[in-house]
């Protein structure tokens, strides 16, 4: 999981929210789609939001 996505989960649930793209590498204004685990990464994204020392 990506350091940077407890920023941007922080600011969408401070605002009106937003989508947040699991998989996806901006590199130089550009998007690769990456190899990833989905159902791995889910559950580690869910267990990481619900965990309250995060």
């Amino acid at each position: 999981m990506p350091n940077a996505i407890w920023e941007t989960y922080s600011f969408f649930a401070n605002t009106n929210g937003g989508i947040i793209l699991l998989g996806v590498e901006e590199k130089d204004d550009t998007f690769k789609v990456q190899s990833v685990d989905i159902e791995n990464l889910q559950k580690n994204f869910w267990n990481q939001i619900n965990t309250l020392k995060k």
